[in-house]
């Protein structure tokens, strides 16, 4: 059995205030830790120091600056400001006395604004049960292995194709509820839309990557422990070798969960 999601991102609070984490080499991507995981462990730690307190997570951004190891890591956060509504964060995960990701993170009140509205809907998509798990087995990353991957829409990647758009179903095979540190890894968790204009594979590395949070993530969500989210996944531009990356993450009634905008740069 994949174990939970919330123990491979579990932190430990020690004594001066700081995080300790462990990462598993079955969590890699590459030459270090898939990123959403690294974003996961940084959300918990964010969450146990700053208390809940009615504020959901709103915005998080991550700047990876080297691959995480396996083994462990300390993450160290602190609350810059904390007015009567809106609190802001930073956080830094450390390794081997160096910095491997250095974040910023709001955690915010909900406001009785009078007026809401979601323009954005959920593309048109074959249902989860219906659309054949990928084999990702053989070429794809190693973190891989702990999630349910199902192509949904869009041009296949390597195809060669004209435009950088398509989308699947993802689901941890073994998730628990769906929170802030798990959408996260679902969010990161899709392939980049540029390898649908590839026509080989080209590895590819995160460089910053900015989460908004539009839900709570309390019963009101919509999604059960187990439940899959559809991954919208489209790039507009590749210039110098970086390239824009945009995802939503939306659970299978319709609700948008969270986006997600990344830089990636394209490995020679």
């Amino acid at each position: 059995m994949i174990d939970l999601f919330a123990d491979a991102s579990r932190v430990t609070l020690n004594a001066d205030g700081t995080f300790d984490a462990r990462i598993e080499a079955a969590w890699y991507q590459g030459r270090g830790a898939f990123g959403g995981l690294v974003a996961a462990l940084i959300l918990r730690a964010i969450a146990a120091k700053s208390g809940a307190d009615g504020r959901p997570f709103r915005t998080l951004t991550c700047h990876f600056c080297a691959p995480a190891q396996a083994g462990p890591v300390r993450i160290e956060v602190e609350i810059q400001r904390a007015s009567s509504a809106v609190s802001h964060i930073t956080a830094r995960m450390i390794q081997d006395d160096g910095v491997v990701a250095i974040a910023t993170a709001t955690r915010a009140r909900a406001r009785d604004v009078g007026i809401a509205f979601a323009d954005r809907r959920m593309p048109e998509a074959p249902s989860f049960e219906a659309t054949p798990a990928l084999d990702l087995s053989l070429g794809g990353p190693v973190f891989a292995q702990h999630f349910d991957f199902r192509f949904a829409y869009g041009s296949a990647p390597f195809s060669g194709a004209d435009r950088a758009s398509f989308g699947g179903w993802i689901r941890h095979r073994n998730p628990g509820l769906i929170d802030a540190p798990l959408a996260a890894a679902y969010a990161d968790g899709w392939m980049p839309a540029m390898f649908t204009r590839f026509t080989a594979m080209r590895p590819v590395a995160t460089m910053a990557l900015t989460y908004y949070f539009f839900t709570d993530f309390t019963p009101g969500l919509e999604a059960s422990p187990g439940d899959p989210v559809l991954v919208t996944s489209r790039s507009d531009v590749l210039a110098d070798g970086y390239a824009e990356q945009s995802n939503e993450v939306w659970t299978r009634s319709g609700a948008l969960v969270m986006t997600a905008v990344q830089l990636l740069a394209v490995i020679r």
